[in-house]
């Protein structure tokens, strides 16, 4: 499964930044209203910007989305108004304070619904809290992929990937792949050309890229170590040169598709 972020439709009512937290509640600033909140933390969730997600990068975010739903099961339900006013009355101070803003979006609509605080579109909202691979929209230079696995939420400019569950790879082979020359020279042959020639990372243009059949457990493995020291690296320090241990991945995953060395130089060349 291959899904976008969280749409609001309107990120600077939803989203607080520079966020502090403590035990209960969260402080941060409201652009929309450039006013410091404190609220109740429980109803809000850890949010990624597309300039957050870099490749083989640590995942880390000072904002934080309001997210006024509950997930149990995987069934989603909406927190309505009088509930969030008796459990959580800094929270609804803050919604309160903006309820002409959340009524007026999408011309109006908002307010006619039935919860007028709700998502207009609430898609893929129990999709986060799980394990997945997360990528920026537009990549100029290469592929922008990293691990996800601190149930980290996000915006419509970053996509993840989730494996099939039947899916025996590790996500650090796959995230070998996503991360590859070998993936960007692909999307730079099928993709859209956008400014800069940068391309776009959504679901149409890479689900026509096959993934390997038949990986033994070895060949992941040694895939999947090579990607955490990576991963280790750029977590000590977001700016390390990894580009000798990149280099030798790039050549594993020519190994798992049975490039020759003419079809290496082709993709080497783009």
């Amino acid at each position: 499964d291959i899904f976008v972020g969280l749409q609001t439709s309107k990120d600077d009512l939803y989203i607080f930044e520079n966020v502090r937290l403590n035990d209960k509640n969260l402080i941060g600033h409201l652009s929309i209203s450039n006013k410091e909140y404190e609220v109740e933390k429980d109803l809000f969730k850890p949010f990624l910007m597309g300039k957050n997600v870099q490749r083989y990068r640590n995942l880390s975010t000072d904002r934080y989305v309001f997210f006024p739903y509950l997930i149990n099961d995987g069934n989603v339900k909406i927190i309505p108004e009088e509930e969030i006013k008796l459990h959580y009355p800094l929270t609804y101070k803050y919604l309160k304070d903006h309820e002409k803003e959340f009524k007026a979006r999408e011309s109006g609509k908002a307010g006619k619904m039935q919860h007028w605080h709700a998502y207009i579109y609430p898609k893929n909202l129990n999709k986060f809290e799980q394990q997945k691979l997360s990528s920026m929209e537009i990549c100029a230079n290469h592929p922008n992929v990293t691990l996800n696995n601190t149930n980290l939420y996000h915006t419509t400019k970053v996509y993840s990937w989730v494996k099939n569950a039947d899916a025996k790879e590790s996500y650090e082979y796959i995230l070998a792949i996503a991360n590859s020359k070998l993936l960007w020279w692909f999307l730079k042959l099928t993709g859209d050309t956008l400014q800069g020639d940068a391309r776009t990372f959504k679901t149409n243009y890479l689900n026509p890229f096959p993934l390997p059949v038949n990986v033994s457990k070895e060949e992941d493995l040694y895939i999947s170590n090579k990607v955490n020291e990576v991963l280790i690296i750029k977590k000590q320090n977001p700016d390390a040169d990894t580009t000798g241990l990149e280099t030798q991945i790039d050549q594993l995953v020519y190994q798992l598709y049975g490039l020759t060395e003419e079809e290496i130089k082709i993709v080497e060349s783009n």
